[in-house]
């Protein structure tokens, strides 16, 4: 009831069984849900005690793709988890996240206590046609912060971030963004070429629909359109409702 209030949906329980004692249970339990105009089949077994439970198996299906999930979580003395995931047959329609999004495999795991977590996803997607390989990595020192380093292989160059988002309040983000041999043409097939380079970028929610980004310390080089070129800027502002600035 807790889930269908959340999302929105209504849950069908088709099978329970639970077994031993408060101390010791074993629980298994088959359902179904619909949401995001989909059925989704939810396969569980779990065995734990009042403290704690362990994930032997958590299996959530639909048409958009298969979910396996397991692991450990303990809620005494305090919140605590480690879960391995594995996801495959992915598909997004665009009627959901804009553009198609397909992943025939991907994994990852989280960990964490409280509001404190780690996370690793490492896959392979096909967004909106373009082929790209993910590795993410993840961590949370303190509440409300998230330190971030992703690797994203696009055909055969890519794409990195390394920096720190905030969350506290309202959204910031400070950090590092490299490119390597990445060719535009996956992008917008007008413009074929190989460019590498780096920036640091900054954004900040100012809240009421405003907010601040920068772009420094951007160097770019390389091959567009058959012509090589070489860019070099200090500042790249914007804010909005203003215009851009570079200095």
């Amino acid at each position: 009831e807790i889930l269908s209030g959340l999302v929105g949906s209504e849950m069908c329980i088709r099978d329970r069984s639970v077994d031993g004692t408060l101390q010791d249970y074993r629980l298994i339990v088959s359902s179904s849900l619909q949401a995001m105009e989909q059925e989704w089949n939810i396969t569980s077994y779990l065995r734990g005690d009042m403290q704690k439970a362990s994930v032997n198996s958590l299996e959530i299906k639909s048409a958009l793709g298969q979910l396996d999930v397991s692991g450990d979580l303990s809620w005494q003395p305090e919140l605590a988890y480690q879960l391995d995931g594995e996801w495959k047959n992915l598909q997004l329609p665009a009627s959901l996240t804009g553009v198609p999004v397909e992943s025939y495999t991907g994994q990852f795991k989280l960990d964490g206590k409280k509001q404190l977590f780690n996370l690793t996803v490492d896959s392979d997607f096909i967004v909106n046609e373009i082929p790209l390989i993910l590795n993410l990595v993840a961590n949370s020192p303190e509440a409300g912060i998230t330190d971030v380093r992703a690797d994203t292989k696009i055909a055969d160059g890519g794409a990195g971030f390394s920096g720190r988002i905030n969350w506290k309040e309202k959204l910031a983000v400070d950090g590092k963004l490299t490119l390597r041999q990445l060719d535009p043409a996956a992008f917008a097939a007008e413009w074929p070429g190989l460019i590498s380079g780096q920036a640091q970028v900054t954004f900040q929610d100012k809240g009421e629909n405003e907010f601040h980004a920068s772009v420094q310390e951007l160097h770019l080089n390389g091959v567009l359109r058959d012509r090589n070129f070489s860019l070099d800027l200090s500042l790249i502002h914007i804010s909005e409702p203003t215009r851009p600035e570079r200095i």
